[in-house]
């Protein structure tokens, strides 16, 4: 709720852009000044009991440095949005508005200095059929360039900009999704996991996989909704809906474990703060009427880092239960062997972007090779994921991995048909291409 006179509410700011819109006549262009303060709340969190007071300052900082030519409003916490209407420079407010900031104290005597900075973002309002989500699109998708750039900076941006686009998509595609996972239409696919080596002692495995079903009936890929959940935080509701998923099948199937080894499901990085979550996800796992063993919980490389304490803490309970557990895009997430080492993980799936290369280059094969023998020194299994041709296969067996994943495989599919059994390496081509080896033999350089 707005406490500041000088300053309007959201709603209020709203209704006034879109009076300010209706008039323009695309001639002379007002703009959009989105201004968001730089960490603002990590920023607060070292001044308790100052926010309001904070606020109240940076309202009257703006009102001063516009001498009340311009419609301001709140627009978050710790963000404005102003109107410069023509006759107004906006770039020039904007940039006086930056130096402002960064020169203020707004800490009190006996506290302690609290120095802030801004990044603001510009969108210019052309007229009357101009959409109103497209305003405050382009405008905050600047502001969070200007962030992402370092902050304290100002970045204008056009409708049209790539940046505006994909702001603009994401916030117009964000009820669609909140719908689809309050709806249930979260639909659970898989793609095997095979063995390289095959014997009568080594089963496929299979990862689990999502799609969204839209009304029309069309399935988005995961590229397509999953970085709009990450933005907007909505990745532990899908990653709870999907464990559960996967429990529900693994309960239901309890007499079919002899074709499948186990299911694996991935956890996003933000799922691993969510306390919540990673509470239900350790109770469900621990009181489902199937074995641990069969379920694998997977995360990547960067989120593991990114959040070790965390990540080890979850993933050493999850070990104490049976359940498997996979660090994936191995390569990608920059941790040090100490990190690994500690890491209590069976599985290590090794990033796609080495396969593109593997057969090719030699340097990507040695580090392949490499990741191999690590991995059988520590006794985890090693997978090779994205694997889309069978030269492809053919290399990373004689390098050593022990399982491949990939359109070379099989494609992805509904999970519904996963059982009965999987298909097999010669089912794909109808040629055996690959020749057993010794279970934990090492194949390099053979």
């Amino acid at each position: 709720m707005n406490t500041r006179p000088d300053i309007a509410s959201y709603d209020d700011f709203l209704e006034q852009l879109m009076r300010i819109r209706a008039a323009a006549s695309g001639q002379q262009e007002s703009s959009l000044l989105h201004v968001s303060i730089d960490h603002f709340r990590a920023t607060l969190r070292t001044y308790p009991g100052r926010t309001d007071a904070v606020l109240a300052q940076l309202s009257a900082l703006l009102a001063a440095a516009t001498e009340g030519r311009c419609v301001m409003g709140e627009m978050g916490w710790g963000e404005f949005g102003i109107v410069a209407t023509p006759g107004i420079e906006p770039a020039a407010v904007a940039d006086a508005l930056v130096r402002q900031i960064a020169a203020t104290n707004f800490g009190i005597a006996g506290v302690g200095t609290l120095y802030l900075t801004a990044s603001i973002g510009i969108a210019p309002i052309t007229g009357p059929h101009q959409p109103l989500d497209e305003i405050l699109c382009t405008a905050d998708a600047g502001a969070r360039a200007a962030s992402n750039a370092g902050g304290n900076r100002v970045l204008a941006l056009r409708a049209g900009d790539p940046l505006a686009q994909r702001d603009l998509h994401e916030v117009r595609t964000l009820p669609r999704l909140r719908e689809a996972i309050r709806d249930g239409r979260l639909i659970p696919f898989c793609q095997p996991i095979v063995p390289l080596r095959p014997s009568d002692k080594v089963l496929p495995a299979a990862e689990m996989l999502i799609r969204i079903a839209t009304h029309s009936g069309e399935l988005l890929q995961p590229a397509q909704f999953l970085p709009i959940a990450e933005r907007f935080r909505l990745t532990s509701a899908i990653d709870r809906e999907i464990v559960e998923r996967a429990c529900v099948w693994l309960e239901s199937r309890a007499s079919s474990w002899v074709d499948l080894d186990y299911l694996t499901v991935n956890l996003h990085a933000q799922s691993l703060d969510d306390t919540d979550l990673t509470e239900w996800l350790v109770r469900r796992i621990a009181g489902g009427s199937f074995p641990a063993r069969r379920l694998c919980i997977e995360i990547t490389e960067s989120a593991a880092i990114q959040n070790l304490g965390q990540a080890q803490l979850l993933l050493e309970r999850l070990h104490a239960l049976d359940c498997r557990l996979a660090l994936d895009d191995f390569g990608t997430g920059h941790s040090s062997l100490a990190q690994f080492q500690a890491l209590p993980v069976d599985i290590v799936k090794l990033d796609g972007a080495f396969m593109n290369n593997v057969v090719d280059d030699p340097t990507s094969r040695e580090i392949v090779g490499w990741v191999c023998d690590l991995c059988r020194a520590m006794d985890r299994r090693t997978v090779a994921e994205h694997c889309s041709t069978p030269d492809i296969l053919e290399t990373v067996r004689r390098l050593g991995i022990d399982y491949a994943q990939g359109h070379a495989v099989c494609e992805p599919f509904p999970l519904e048909r996963l059982l009965p059994p999987l298909p097999t390496l010669a089912d794909v081509d109808g040629d055996t291409i690959i020749e057993p080896l010794a279970p934990r033999q090492s194949p390099r350089n053979m």
